[in-house]
């Protein structure tokens, strides 16, 4: 179990799990590197207390590429490579959705309820 904290972003506070801070900064940090997101969404335990040392960390990337051209794409692979390789001991679960589509997945509840971390303004 673990406090929640208040970080800033952007001038929104959100409340995330004091054990996942820095690692969370890094996600937001480092989102420069692929200019091909439009969004970044942080679910599940690191928004609460339940959170542990080895609970990981849940991330659903939204862009308006398909599915295979992002993960072709240089800069989605640095920017994933700069969250995952942040530290090295951090389980990371990241699921990537194309953002010009409708999904109606279970997941997509826990997403919703989510922090957003970034979005692409225009």
């Amino acid at each position: 179990m673990c406090q929640l904290v208040a970080l800033d972003i952007n001038g929104r506070t959100i409340n995330v799990a004091s054990l996942k801070v820095a690692y969370i900064k890094n996600i937001i940090d480092n989102i420069s590197r692929c200019e091909l997101i439009d969004k970044v969404v942080l679910f599940g335990s690191s928004l609460e207390e339940r959170c542990t040392e080895d609970s990981d960390i849940d991330l659903a990337i939204f862009g308006s590429r398909s599915k295979s051209k992002m993960f072709g794409s240089k800069s989605y692979k640095e920017y994933i490579k700069s969250i995952t390789s942040y530290s090295g001991i951090q389980d990371y679960d990241i699921l990537y959705f194309d953002s010009t589509k409708n999904y109606d997945h279970s997941i997509m509840k826990d997403i919703n309820n989510g922090a957003v971390l970034f979005e692409r303004v225009g």
